[in-house]
């Protein structure tokens, strides 16, 4: 009985390891994919000077615009970030320059920049228009990415591969 058994295991270890066979050769590589993370939004934004509207009540200047991807998947806990052009260069917002506070705010599909000084007096429309970025990254991301809200945009566009 225990050669039965043993004959019977040797059968079926070696019909077990016999029977594998490699796999075929490697396929060809596919299409290149885009490039950058999934979901992640780069939006450039042009304010002309007739947007801009005062908020005496406020002491600030505002301009609403648009921006669909900011989504309430985003609002509820990705991030959104705006950048100012500064030269060619994106300035991280909220700052303050020679007095002059440059901040946004969002709501669901829309951002609004905002412009005041210390004394809530009018700081004076732009002359010109004004180019701002705004960033929008999913849950996702930005677990995937601790503390990324705090990135300048030049280290945010390389983490996540912003084009």
């Amino acid at each position: 009985m225990k050669k039965t058994i043993f004959l019977a295991a040797l059968i079926c270890c070696s019909i077990l390891f016999n029977s594998c066979t490699k796999e075929g050769p490697v396929g060809p590589a596919g299409p290149a994919g885009t490039n950058g993370s999934a979901n992640v939004s780069s939006t450039d934004i042009t304010i002309s000077p007739s947007q801009w509207v005062w908020n005496a009540s406020g002491g600030y200047l505002s301009a609403q615009v648009s921006c669909q991807s900011i989504t309430s998947s985003v609002i509820n806990g990705g991030a959104v970030m705006a950048y100012t052009s500064d030269a060619g260069d994106y300035v991280a917002m909220p700052f303050t320059i020679t007095g002059v506070s440059f901040a946004y705010d969002f709501v669901l599909g829309q951002v609004e920049f905002l412009i005041s000084l210390p004394d809530a007096s009018n700081p004076g429309t732009p002359t010109s228009a004004q180019t701002y970025k705004v960033v929008t990254i999913p849950p996702a991301q930005r677990l995937a990415h601790p503390g990324i809200e705090h990135l300048g945009y030049g280290a945010l566009k390389e983490t996540l591969s912003i084009k």
